[in-house]
């Protein structure tokens, strides 16, 4: 991956966001820091990624004094879990629904700090918008705000995993050029790395991304993917966008998708459609 030009930038508000995270709590970093060592250890099998995320006290200080240019998205999300662990004595007894909940917490406090770093590049013309950035500039500007966050996760990887699935994104949403810009990059830094070579294979990519982060409790992306993919013409990801709507309970949105799949050749989605509106044609009558 080639390196990134521009210094370290303050970010005081994402300082602001971690110190106020871990003086609100009352624990004394080194409490903290070693509760981190279980907590990623619990959680890791709701979330895979989290393995190995805890943190030592140098980590808190340095990340709450703007000596961290990005704070690592797993050890932020460890942080939170950790902290409202620490505030509840009764926390080994959670339910799974307490432990999902207190994952879609930590999991948005680490959205927050992300788009502190990403306000704060802005800011100073750092890599997303800088002249010389400009394929990034068109990422967060197709993507928005996930597109920030899918940027910031070149820097946590090394794999070229990161490069292959803005490459995927950007070839579903018809950008070719830079789809193959992503593509090279994902190429050097893996040498293994095999792109999508049919429309099956960019498809079958976009849903894995969208099951990834799915299990990350990241909903928004992985909602992106499929709904790029939809728009492309894959008939499951339009089917999945219809399932995520009904278990959200938005009856509406969940016809249109499934309605979509069924356009697109979808066996069930003419069916799922129907069902769901003879059920919304119930509850109304009642």
């Amino acid at each position: 991956m080639p390196a990134v030009a521009g210094v370290a930038v303050p970010l005081p508000e994402v300082a602001r966001l971690v110190a106020h995270a871990i003086d609100s709590s009352g624990h004394p970093a080194s409490t903290i820091a070693k509760s981190s060592i279980d907590t990623a250890k619990d959680f890791s099998e709701m979330d895979p990624s989290l393995k190995g995320s805890h943190f030592d006290s140098s980590f808190l200080s340095r990340v709450r004094n703007d000596k961290i240019r990005k704070p690592n998205r797993g050890k932020l999300i460890v942080l939170k879990l950790t902290l409202l662990r620490l505030d509840d004595p009764g926390h080994l007894s959670w339910s799974h629904e307490q432990r999902s909940a207190a994952l879609g917490k930590a999991v948005e406090f680490a959205k927050q700090v992300s788009a502190a770093v990403a306000e704060a590049r802005v800011g100073s013309g750092s890599r997303i918008h800088n002249g010389t950035s400009a394929r990034h500039a068109r990422t967060v500007e197709l993507f928005g705000a996930q597109g920030e966050f899918l940027l910031h996760e070149l820097e946590d990887s090394s794999t070229g995993e990161a490069e292959a699935k803005l490459a995927v994104l950007h070839k579903l949403s018809g950008d070719g050029d830079d789809a193959r810009y992503w593509t090279i990059l994902a190429a050097t830094a893996n040498p293994d790395y095999a792109p999508p070579s049919s429309q099956h294979e960019l498809f079958n990519e976009a849903r894995r991304y969208a099951a990834e982060y799915h299990r990350a409790r990241d909903v928004e992306a992985a909602r992106m993917y499929l709904r790029h993919a939809a728009d492309f013409g894959d008939a499951i990801s339009a089917f999945q966008l219809g399932q995520m709507a009904e278990l959200e309970g938005d009856a509406r949105v969940a016809i249109n998708w499934y309605r979509k799949a069924d356009e697109l050749g979808h066996p069930h989605g003419e069916q799922s459609a129907k069902r769901l509106s003879r059920q919304t044609d119930t509850h109304e009558d009642a």
